[in-house]
């Protein structure tokens, strides 16, 4: 969690205003069921996909600020996300999987965007045992926002393998 917050962190900026967010990686209960773009992940050799969930609040907040707004959020929220939200969404489906690459670490081109959150919304509840980190992004002058990652516990040794042996050492 840290190491990815870390690599995320300068990759987020340019979207941002150009200032490093803080992030805090925290372990979650659960997928969070609200508005959002959902994305699976792929890591080739890896068994598993890694869920990406990305607040859809936050994506409205962020399109509305870089055409001009003040990052107002319509009410009531809409059902579905917008197609310029959902385009944002797939730039951070891309600096998610650049700063996996560098957390995990692992050849960026192992790393695969399975199925983007621009061809869809919610994946149905798996039954598997999931891990579930949530990172919370501090953005300088406006609110924190969840970016989450879901990963089957059984998959969680070979994805992490790597970087709990070089920590353990």
């Amino acid at each position: 969690g840290p190491a990815l917050a870390e690599a995320l962190a300068p990759r987020l900026a340019p979207l941002l205003g150009g200032k490093d967010p803080q992030i805090e990686a925290s372990p979650a209960e659960r997928l969070p069921p609200s508005l959002a773009a959902h994305a699976l992940i792929a890591r080739e050799g890896c068994p598993g996909l890694l869920h990406l969930i990305v607040d859809g609040t936050a994506l409205l907040r962020i399109v509305d600020r870089t055409f001009g707004g003040n990052g107002a959020v319509p009410q009531p929220l809409p059902e579905k996300l917008p197609a310029s939200a959902l385009l944002l969404a797939q730039r951070i489906e891309a600096i998610v999987c650049a700063a996996l690459a560098e957390a995990l670490p692992c050849a960026a081109e192992a790393l695969a965007v399975y199925h983007s959150a621009k061809r869809a919304t919610a994946f149905p509840a798996s039954t598997e045992e999931t891990a579930v980190l949530t990172l919370t992004v501090s953005e300088p002058g406006s609110g924190a926002w969840p970016l989450t990652l879901g990963l089957p516990v059984a998959a969680l040794g070979v994805w992490l393998g790597g970087v709990i042996a070089d920590r353990l050492g």
